[in-house]
């Protein structure tokens, strides 16, 4: 009778506090609909790219959808201040890169603190950044200073933005190297590229996701002509690193999802949870190979948080180098 009347009571009670804290169950129940990722930059991009690598496949761990939402513009700024003004509920989040966290704040007055008001939730993978040329133009690097400086300002070179990755890579080449380009500063790496396939720049800075670059190079129809790497790719060992030709740029553009800050933990541990599953799949890394020559380096929590930190104080220090003041 008394074991009755307990498992009564407790049953009872069990049903009572479900109802006076629901809360405690929220993060079986998240996702119930689905996510959005807003990507900061223009179409055809590597982030853009990677990102829907990712879409592709995570739904089968997260038991939701991704849904990609381009945002480009100012050097992502755009994209990056849509996001903050989302809830913090862990359906929107960023698929960005240092280029909206470490490079841009630098440079330009944001509606946002990229440090603060955003949480790093996970790195999908990164890889160096190149400048690269049409073949029957420029089949290195050193053809195209000895133009350059045959033609003082009159090389032009397309960006992904205005003091993006891509324009602090130029910067750099310019003080080291002693020239000058006519920049072209475009809303994501797609277009920039598209613009160099149609004749309408001499140069452009890129990745080996971004509009096919490493199959465009492998096919002949691109000249990879420096890597920002600290050593040599094994994905193109025969390209040069800008070290080796005298210029002191290392660069790895990483790609991750950010979250804005107060998203309840328990549900950035389930997305976090579907990533890293996402990044044995089979079919993930046979796609991301495709596209990047490699495959992911995943991190997360504070680790990838420092790496972020340590990004910052360096692109502070190249643009106080360069004499860039933010406007």
């Amino acid at each position: 009778m008394l074991t009755r009347k307990l498992s009564a009571y407790l049953f009872f009670m069990i049903g009572f506090g479900c109802l006076l804290f629901p809360s405690l169950s929220s993060a079986e129940k998240f996702p119930t609909k689905p996510i959005r990722v807003i990507v900061p930059t223009g179409p055809g991009g590597s982030t853009d790219v990677t990102s829907r690598v990712v879409a592709s496949v995570i739904h089968q761990y997260l038991g939701q959808p991704m849904i990609i939402q381009l945002k480009g513009g100012a050097a992502g700024t755009i994209g990056m201040a849509a996001a903050f003004k989302e809830k913090a509920d862990g359906y929107t989040l960023v698929f960005g890169t240092g280029n909206h966290t470490s490079i841009v704040p630098h440079v330009r007055n944001v509606p946002y603190d990229s440090l603060n008001d955003f949480i790093p939730v996970f790195k999908v993978n990164n890889d160096p950044y190149l400048i690269v040329g049409l073949p029957k133009k420029y089949k290195s690097f050193k053809d195209l200073i000895t133009d350059m400086k045959a033609n003082p300002g009159k090389r032009s070179y397309a960006s992904n933005g205005m003091y993006g990755n891509g324009h602090s890579m130029i910067l750099k080449i310019e003080l080291d190297a002693g020239v000058k380009f006519k920049h072209v500063p475009f809303k994501g790496g797609g277009p920039a590229m598209k613009a160099l396939f149609g004749g309408h720049v001499d140069t452009s800075g890129g990745l080996f996701a971004t509009a096919n670059t490493l199959g465009n190079y492998r096919n002949g129809k691109l000249s990879i002509l420096a890597i920002a790497s600290a050593e040599r790719s094994k994905v193109v060992p025969e390209v040069p690193t800008f070290r080796e030709l005298g210029v002191d740029f290392v660069y790895q553009l990483w790609r991750g999802f950010l979250v804005k800050q107060g998203t309840p933990q328990d549900r950035i541990d389930i997305i976090v949870d579907a990533l890293y599953k996402t990044m044995k799949d089979k079919t993930f890394l046979k796609l991301l190979k495709s596209i990047s020559g490699g495959g992911p380096n995943p991190s997360s929590g504070k680790e990838f948080k420092d790496m972020i930190l340590a990004e910052h104080k360096q692109f502070g220090g190249i643009f106080k180098q360069v004499g860039v003041k933010k406007k």
